[in-house]
């Protein structure tokens, strides 16, 4: 009967290192899953600062704002030069309505 115990103690112990290496193994395999989860965070929280940065950089409302502001002033002097034109035309016409006898 002491044989009996012994095996199944020695049995017993057989299988708590069993399981203890097992557990161990998991955690390793659990750690190394994280760490390596980690690290495609990191690179891919790096490629995001890259691509924003090349977004901030070639930001197309600043060169919108150049061609707006441009395009107003291209507006402002085509209405200067109409009315400057048309102020023309009225003036001559006055001089030419003056000039001819009634």
């Amino acid at each position: 009967m002491l044989s009996f115990l012994s095996e199944a103690r020695q049995y017993r112990a057989s299988i708590q290192d069993l399981l203890a290496r097992r557990a161990q193994r998991l955690d390793d395999l659990i750690f190394r899953l994280a760490a390596n989860y980690q690290s495609v965070l990191r690179e891919y929280h790096r490629r995001l600062d890259v691509a924003a940065s090349r977004v901030r950089h070639f930001d197309f409302r600043r060169g919108l704002a150049i061609i707006r502001t441009r395009l107003n002033a291209g507006t402002d002097a085509l209405l200067r030069t109409a009315r400057a034109r048309s102020s023309a035309i009225r003036a001559r016409a006055v001089r030419n309505r003056a000039s001819v006898p009634a």
